[in-house]
């Protein structure tokens, strides 16, 4: 295991057990995903019992009975308030004895959250997603010209294969009522490039489309300048990078609307605009849902919102919540609100999980995510480090929204007035925290970790630190 991952468990304590302290080496993670822990040069174990209750340092591995035990709080025993030690006919508290990161000028840093936070990293070796198998025999297109007639003479369940990288000349239109046609790179990597001046690919009107091992490059658009995709159509991006696409409007590289559902996976989003609207990577509007697992997100910008993603008018009584899932947001800009991703209108809702959001700064509110308009955001076991806002909401921002963190990490993020960690505003608003830590936050003027003012009605703290 790393050395920065690594522990000391020690401090003033009334001498029992003294054997059971010192410096103990990151082992990896449990099968419930929680770190575990392995003395430097003896046969001792620190870990949290199955079922979570309670951290214990003991000889055995898994057993319920040890020499020291600390309550558990988070899955980090940084952050057990207070260890037990067993003297011999009870547990006596020892206030003093704390367990700190290796690293640091004295040895006792704080333990980073990318220690204990299981959060697969989707930047490498990403988990194999399924290859596209329609039912007839490949198209091979090397092209412009071949492409161009393959893609707008397709018919369901086409399996158009790409033989190497081709430079556009104008978007890619797909038919109409298709179901299971497949565009895909014969091997990861063909390029299929606009030169900034079209919409790459236009996929309306009830189709299904695959999308696989492509690089969509160059696309430029007043709404989305790789992908346009509306009106009840069905696609599927597997293995794709989108960089350097612009739209004017809104969905730098992607833009979606009424009534589309979408899934993407391990793929890559970078250094895509939204000029002037939301979405700086991605928008997905009206009705629509999105499935995001294990894809990245970096270098993206916005010049209204939602400096990676946006997700707006997306209804609950008509459409199922948005997933984003091991994902990783980073270096992310918005002008306005939610460098990393922004929520609103009419009580779109959107569940973030196992999900880092880092470096990502919003010029006014909510440097990685922000809320407003009846949104719904729930985080749960993920990251939020080093991001900000110029205004509030370091790493996040509810307005009229109902925010929701559970087991989540918000660290080292800054707001230029107020919530250097999370700031909550307005009387239809509700922030839940739950086994949820913030270290080393800031806010010029109120609320160095949490601020809530304009008479939210319900904000609940539980665990963490």
């Amino acid at each position: 295991s790393s050395f920065a991952c690594n522990i000391n468990f020690g401090g003033t304590n009334d001498g029992y057990a003294t054997q059971y302290l010192g410096l103990y080496e990151h082992q990896g993670l449990d099968a419930n995903g929680v770190v575990y822990f392995k003395h430097a040069t003896m046969e001792f174990f620190m870990y949290l019992e199955d079922g979570g209750e309670w951290w214990y340092v003991g000889p055995t591995l898994g057993s319920t009975v040890g020499w020291w035990v600390g309550l558990h709080v988070t899955n980090s025993p940084a952050d057990v308030v207070t260890w037990q030690v067993w003297s011999g006919t009870e547990y006596v508290d020892q206030p003093n004895v704390t367990v700190t990161g290796v690293t640091g000028a004295d040895g006792g840093g704080a333990y980073p959250p990318e220690c204990w936070v299981y959060t697969p990293d989707p930047t490498s070796s990403p988990v194999p997603t399924m290859t596209a198998n329609p039912t007839d025999a490949r198209i091979f297109v090397k092209n412009d010209a071949m492409v161009r007639d393959a893609v707008e003479g397709a018919a369901s369940n086409d399996n158009i294969v790409v033989k190497n990288d081709i430079a556009l000349t104008d978007t890619l239109w797909f038919p109409e009522g298709l179901v299971g046609v497949a565009l895909r790179g014969d091997e990861p990597g063909i390029t299929l490039a606009g030169n900034g001046t079209f919409l790459l690919i236009d996929l309306y009107g009830s189709t299904e489309v695959i999308l696989e091992d492509l690089i969509l490059t160059g696309g430029y658009s007043e709404y989305g300048g790789a992908m346009l995709v509306g009106s009840g159509a069905v696609v599927w991006v597997r293995r794709c990078t989108l960089s350097l696409n612009r739209a004017y409007d809104a969905g730098g590289a992607v833009y979606i609307e009424a009534n589309v559902v979408a899934t993407f996976e391990d793929s890559l989003f970078e250094l895509n605009e939204a000029v002037t609207g939301p979405g700086g990577a991605m928008y997905l509007y009206s009705n629509s849902r999105a499935t995001i697992l294990r894809t990245t997100f970096t270098k993206n910008k916005a010049g209204a919102s939602g400096g990676g993603v946006g997700f707006s008018l997306n209804r609950p009584s008509k459409v199922d919540p948005s997933i984003v899932e091991d994902c990783l947001f980073d270096l992310n800009n918005a002008t306005l609100t939610g460098g990393g991703m922004d929520v609103n209108s009419r009580f779109t809702t959107v569940h973030v999980s196992t999900t880092r959001f880092h470096h990502n700064y919003a010029g006014q509110r909510g440097g990685a995510v922000s809320g407003s308009a009846d949104a719904v955001i729930t985080v749960t076991d993920s990251i939020m480090a080093n991001n900000a806002a110029g205004d509030a909401g370091g790493s996040a921002y509810a307005t009229a929204t109902s925010l929701t963190f559970d087991n989540v990490s918000v660290t080292d993020s800054v707001a230029g007035r107020a919530g250097g960690g999370v700031a909550i505003t307005g009387d239809t608003s509700a922030g839940a925290f739950k086994s949820t830590s913030f270290r080393r936050c800031n806010a010029s003027a109120i609320g160095g970790a949490v601020a809530a003012w304009s008479n939210v009605p319900e904000l609940t703290i539980e665990g963490g630190a």
